[in-house]
């Protein structure tokens, strides 16, 4: 049973290297080929890149706004 499992498994990884293999030949061929993917594709990493980093800052903002309001009340109710 652990043997069938082993080869099952390792048959398995090969097909998904293969999948990738062949996903990455055909983006690169496409990419070599296409001057338009060549130039959209920085303009779509920077624009989700950029839209991450505002959530990213609007998280954190919000935690410490959120930290401070808790402290501000504990100080008001031990310190009253």
């Amino acid at each position: 049973m652990a043997a069938l499992r082993k080869v099952i498994m390792f048959t398995i990884r090969q097909i998904s290297n293969h999948l990738e293999i062949a996903f990455w030949a055909f983006i690169i061929r496409l990419l070599s080929e296409s001057k338009f993917l060549r130039r959209l594709l920085p303009s779509l990493y920077h624009l989700f890149y950029k839209e991450a980093m505002i959530h990213v800052a609007r998280r954190a903002l919000l935690y410490a706004l959120s930290g401070f309001c808790v402290g501000l009340i504990v100080g008001v109710i031990f310190y009253s």
